[in-house]
């Protein structure tokens, strides 16, 4: 843990904050308060990072792949031609599409939801949760885009189908836990988007609840290439995200758009995927900042793990774009807590 006076803790359960500069008053205002709520929680197990990262640790250890003995990797190529990617869910393309039509009607992508019944199911639990916090139940898709609207809606849907889609096929990361930490950084980017009265808070959602899809994806069709990019970071406790970089030729958030991009998702999300860890190179900085500052607390709070091991240090871009003082940050981590679970239970139900 990086600093000039005397805040170097060497606690293996806050290794994960090595990385930090603790004289950044963001990164000292946010372990402060970390070690605030695990000290209110003392006994209570909440967060469940460190089951993925046991996860990934274990692969590490088992496999102890050779730098030398990689092949050589056209992870783009891969990427957008690989069969072990998943093909999107019909109803998306379908719904994506009302979407994307000017004319289109709420009653046309609430047409198009209620013809999937799992779907609308997963949709309305989701609706009438502390999610939302409606007073009433909604008991059909047609009422609840007449509520939340077709964007929101969209972005909802969207977000359901693409976890169902994407979670099978990786044996490098813990498929759970990393959603569960996914479903974190949507729920705070959602909830600090809303504090900080940005329109369309559900796009948020969708943003944080993709940024690391990158990851998923390039652990899938590059297995070997992953893990001794990951083995890289633990020994030099340096990011994945640079490791990524200097072994597969591009990181998580460049893959992931290039992935949302083809799918043709829209291009505000692609924006906040790729520069989530560098928002301030990004056309959508503010947006961009939301999913940043985001991943940067839900790393801390040490909810699920998408394979990296540290806390990521905060752009001070992003600080000049969103105002984030103590009060407001304790705000952010208290109220999100609160939905994780919940939220997460919608998406894995068993």
């Amino acid at each position: 843990m990086t600093s000039s006076g005397t805040n170097r803790i060497e606690e293996p359960s806050l290794l994960r904050f090595i990385r930090l500069d603790l004289d950044v008053p963001f990164h000292r205002d946010l372990f402060d308060l970390i070690m605030e709520r695990n000290l209110s929680r003392a006994g209570i197990r909440y967060a469940d990072g460190g089951e993925g990262k046991q996860f990934l640790r274990a692969n590490l250890k088992r496999l102890d792949l050779s730098e030398e003995a990689l092949p050589a990797l056209d992870l783009p190529a891969l990427l957008l031609n690989d069969p072990k990617i998943p093909t999107l869910p019909e109803v998306l393309y379908k719904i994506n599409t009302i979407l994307s039509d000017p004319n289109s009607s709420a009653y046309e992508i609430a047409s198009a939801v209620s013809l999937d019944h799992a779907l609308s199911a997963r949709l309305l639990k989701i609706v009438n949760s502390p999610f939302y916090g409606f007073s009433h139940q909604i008991d059909t898709v047609f009422k609840a885009v007449s509520i939340i609207g077709t964007t929101q809606l969209g972005a909802l849907v969207n977000g359901v189908e693409l976890v169902r889609a994407l979670s099978k096929g990786s044996t490098r990361i813990h498929v759970r836990s990393f959603w569960k930490h996914a479903i974190a950084v949507g729920i705070i980017s959602r909830f600090l988007a809303t504090l900080r009265r940005m329109g369309d808070p559900e796009r948020y959602f969708m943003a944080g609840l993709l940024h690391d899809i990158g990851r998923l994806i390039t652990s899938t069709v590059a297995p070997m290439h992953f893990t001794v990019a990951a083995a890289r970071a633990e020994r030099q406790q340096e990011t994945l995200r640079r490791t990524e970089k200097e072994i597969m030729g591009m990181d998580h958030g460049e893959a992931g758009a290039l992935l949302l991009g083809h799918w043709k998702l829209p291009f505000s999300l692609e924006q906040m995927v790729l520069f989530h860890h560098a928002p301030g190179r990004s056309s959508l900085p503010r947006d961009a900042s939301v999913v940043h500052l985001s991943d940067i607390i839900a790393h801390a709070m040490d909810v699920g793990s998408s394979g990296e091991l540290f806390v990521p240090s905060v752009d001070g871009a992003a600080l000049g774009e969103i105002d984030l003082p103590r009060e407001a940050m304790a705000l952010v981590i208290g109220e999100s807590e609160i939905q994780i679970n919940e939220v997460s239970s919608f998406f894995f139900p068993d």
